[in-house]
């Protein structure tokens, strides 16, 4: 995701941070087996959904999952 590429993944890999991953904005999610094989041949195919995707999910990814986050959050918990 912080290589701007779209990412699919099941909805159980998401639980604990899913409120910050929206469907076909920026992830893929996928519900079962079926799903998840529509969505990995829609990532390969569909170039602009794919840039579409990936710039999103860069962005959630520097916003909240950044190691200068999680610094600060370490810092906090230390001190």
């Amino acid at each position: 995701m912080k290589m701007k590429k779209a990412t699919v993944v099941s909805s159980y890999a998401i639980r604990g941070i899913g409120e910050d991953l929206k469907d076909s904005k920026n992830i893929l999610i996928a519900q079962n087996d079926n799903e998840f094989s529509q969505k990995i041949v829609l990532a390969l195919t569909d170039k602009k959904l794919n840039r579409y995707i990936g710039k999103n999910a860069s962005i959630v990814i520097k916003k909240h999952y950044s190691f200068n986050k999680f610094k600060k959050i370490i810092q906090e918990v230390i001190d």
